[in-house]
């Protein structure tokens, strides 16, 4: 039910947590019903409706701090209060959880705190949409997706939807990053201890120098400091390069003891998430062969690449970073030219940042520090990812992975400078390994790639530029199913069509059946002109990209998630990010009333409709 005392919301009850006002609203309506004093048909739902039990476990979901988590995961960290319990639902309170949200009032993307999550065990299927651009998600028959359909905007249950219609996914996004590196505190705890270890060798080091400079026997100082004689010598009268390096270092970082591994020198410690840093990643990441001996306490990370430039940019970077010296690969007939890098240390210090080393390519994984880091370490992120994995086309840039991780956080990460990528699968014959291409197409894209990430290599740049002065097709960038809408509209300003549009073929915006979808951009321009207001200047100047279902199939699933965010009730998630919304109200308003009620689930941005 809807958790009323009378006609006041108790603030948890019959699963309802929460929005009190909507619920007293919706109680007055069920009680008007009952008594035969509600006149018409139906129940208009208007305003973001309530949470309800969604998506699967698996489903990742975008944290506000740019971190991209499954909902699973989310449910096992941020465990708070339980505020009810039975044997198929829980119901958890939430602190200090912020998700990327949709405002239903502007169609803005905006940063909201979760107050609830749920957890509830099911005994139907659910529907996995898969969307033109690559895009999926598994979802419960009741869960509402943001449609676009006869100039209206509808919240619609997943099982209404059907293949061909447009449902909503952002096209910006916004984070509250982070600029402060983040070891794991076990990892900075063993650093600590062993750098007092080595703190406490190198005093008794300088200590013996010293000694030795007054005149003491070699014998003597051993002695005194109860070690061996040889040991005294060689700290007396060698140069002890590690000694020497780690003096050099600023903010030093150890793993390994140097009375036993003094072949592992200590590496700077960067303290800042920095452009830098973003960019050694993109490199590591697409370009990089790691390996790992745990027996003798080896790690070498190895990047290959033809070009030059690239080579020695990669060098540049370690050694800025970490104060880490590379050595020069020579390339053969199966591998081109490259750089290495040794430092167990090194290894160390990536895991502490939460990056899973040595992992084979379709392993592989973006790690929190990147997905965390402002728009310039992103790009540069982007950008050597892009010089190591992606290529110019005819048409567009394509960027490629056997990582479906990567593949789903890349496609968050470009959503960071509105840029919407399509995830194409491709099975490479004779292999079991699936390739995930990242396209990115049309004028506006591409312009927005090549003046806020770009490529460092000129040969790429260089196509990058000539694909943009070619003004490239914009066929991916549409509002759909506006035509009675902008006929209307131009109908209220009496212009005609071809003035209207500009073009004597103008009558093809307003083509019911087999119509064209309006571009973006020329829908932004009319907006402007004729100072057009209403749903068509929210839908102009939305952060929301309408995406074509091209699947929908069940799936089975035995429990099911979903997150209650304040006031706006919407979250993104999805493998490549999708605009998710819940309606919980309407359908306890049906239990209440125990018979079936028609309900139209409406955004609230409906409201500003110019009908």
């Amino acid at each position: 039910g809807l958790g009323l005392d009378g006609l006041k919301a108790k603030p948890v009850a019959d699963g309802m947590v929460g929005q009190v006002e909507a619920r007293e609203a919706a109680g007055l309506v069920v009680r008007l019903i009952k008594q035969g004093k509600f006149g018409g048909r139906a129940v208009l739902i208007v305003g973001p409706p309530g949470t309800g039990k969604c998506v699967s476990g698996d489903t990742p979901v975008l944290l506000s701090n740019g971190e991209v988590k499954e909902i699973r995961e989310i449910y096992e960290k941020w465990k708070g209060e339980v505020i009810q319990k039975n044997e198929n639902e829980e119901i958890l309170s939430v602190k200090e959880l912020e998700v990327v949200s949709l405002n239903p009032f502007t169609l803005k993307i905006e940063i909201k705190p979760v107050e609830y999550i749920y957890k509830q065990k099911i005994n139907e299927n659910l529907l996995e949409i898969r969307l033109a651009s690559g895009r999926r998600i598994k979802v419960t028959k009741q869960h509402p997706l943001l449609t676009l359909k006869e100039g209206k905007l509808f919240f619609v249950p997943s099982s209404e939807l059907k293949v061909g219609d447009y449902i909503a996914i952002p096209r910006k996004l916004v984070i509250k990053p982070e600029k402060k590196i983040k070891i794991r505190a076990e990892t900075k705890e063993k650093s600590k201890r062993i750098l007092e270890e080595v703190e406490k060798r190198i005093g008794e080091i300088e200590y013996a120098r010293f000694l030795a400079e007054q005149g003491f026997s070699i014998n003597s100082i051993a002695n005194f400091l109860n070690v061996h004689h040889e040991t005294v010598r060689r700290w007396i009268n060698s140069d002890l390069p590690y000694y020497s390096k780690y003096m050099k270092v600023e903010n030093p970082f150890i793993m390994l003891n140097s009375t036993k591994y003094s072949r592992s020198p200590p590496i700077e410690t960067p303290e800042e998430i920095t452009p830098e840093i973003g960019e050694f990643f993109g490199y590591l990441i697409s370009e990089c062969d790691e390996y790992v001996n745990e027996k003798i306490k080896s790690y070498a990370i190895r990047f290959h690449n033809t070009s030059q430039k690239l080579r020695k940019r990669f060098s540049l970077l370690v050694k800025k970073i970490f104060g880490l010296e590379t050595k020069t690969l020579k390339g053969n007939g199966k591998r081109v030219k490259g750089v290495r890098v040794y430092s167990w240390n090194l290894k160390e210090f990536l895991e502490g940042l939460g990056y899973p080393v040595n992992k084979k390519s379709p392993e592989k994984d973006i790690p929190e520090i990147i997905l965390k880091a402002d728009d310039n370490t992103v790009a540069s992120f982007l950008r050597a990812f892009a010089d190591g994995e992606g290529s110019v086309g005819e048409e567009e840039i394509e960027i490629v992975t056997s990582s479906r991780n990567i593949a789903n956080k890349l496609s968050y990460l470009f959503l960071r400078f509105g840029i919407v990528t399509r995830i194409r699968e491709k099975k490479v014959k004779g292999r079991e390994r699936v390739y995930y291409r990242l396209i990115i197409s049309g004028g506006n894209f591409l312009r927005k790639f090549k003046e806020e990430i770009g490529f460092s290599l000129l040969t790429k740049q260089k196509k990058l530029i000539k694909l943009c002065k070619k003004n490239p097709s914009t066929n991916v960038d549409f509002i759909p199913n506006i035509q009675e809408l902008l006929k209307s509209t131009r109908e209220k300003l009496k212009i005609s069509k071809e003035a209207f549009y500009g073009n004597k073929n103008g009558y093809i915006y307003e083509k019911k059946e087999d119509g064209y979808r309006i571009r973006r951009e020329m829908l932004k321009n009319l907006v402007e002109k004729y100072k057009l207001n209403g749903l068509l200047k929210l839908l102009a100047n939305s952060d929301v990209f309408w995406d074509r279902i091209v699947e929908i199939k069940e799936v089975e699933e035995k429990e099911v998630f979903d997150l209650c965010v304040k006031d706006n009730h919407t979250f993104i998630a999805g493998f490549g990010g999708i605009i998710l919304h819940n309606t919980a109200i309407a359908n306890a308003i049906a239990k209440e009333l125990g018979k079936d009620v028609p309900f139209v689930h409406l955004a609230a941005s409906e409201i500003f409709s110019t009908d």
